[in-house]
């Protein structure tokens, strides 16, 4: 069962299934040459950040260099997603966002203080996933988590530890 944690130490790890990550990149790909991104749908444990599901929350006004998410928009999916996959909202719900950069580059300064920003109005961490061109043909994902004291660079897992 994965629990909620309630302490201060921010989780180093974000952990996601791979055909997750490939569909978020699948909808990087679709939408170049602008950005693009969503929201997280998961839970939170002592082992970190379980992301179960990412939602694409496509900008009004799409270009190459910056995604803002409509939070109207993302709280409208986020409440019919958790609504359809009868998911217990006590424990699963809106963990962070992601977004893609179409140049090869890894969170910005303003990722960073977006993400920071956005850890204050929730009780515990956050996550941003950035999925990142690499080369011409691949991708990458950065990630970062952050609480109300703190900001980290996580590491994305894969593969899920046995419970």
């Amino acid at each position: 069962m994965i629990r909620h944690f309630q302490h201060y130490r921010v989780p180093t790890d974000i952990w996601i299934e791979t055909f997750e990550l490939r569909h978020m990149e699948s909808i990087a790909k679709s939408r170049m040459p602008n950005e693009t991104g969503g929201i997280l749908i998961g839970a939170r444990s002592s082992r970190g950040l379980w992301v179960l599901a990412s939602i694409e929350v496509p900008h009004q006004q799409p270009r190459p260099n910056r995604y803002s998410l409509a939070t109207t928009k993302a709280n409208q999916l986020l409440q019919e997603y958790l609504r359809q996959a009868r998911l217990d909202k006590s424990e699963f719900g809106y963990i962070g966002t992601w977004h893609s950069h179409p140049a090869s580059c890894g969170p910005s300064p303003i990722d960073y203080r977006t993400v920071r920003r956005d850890s204050r109005y929730q009780r515990d961490a956050v996550a941003m996933l950035v999925i990142a061109r690499c080369g011409t043909s691949g991708w990458t994902t950065h990630a970062v988590i952050a609480s109300k004291r703190r900001t980290a660079v996580a590491r994305v897992r894969t593969r899920l530890p046995s419970q």
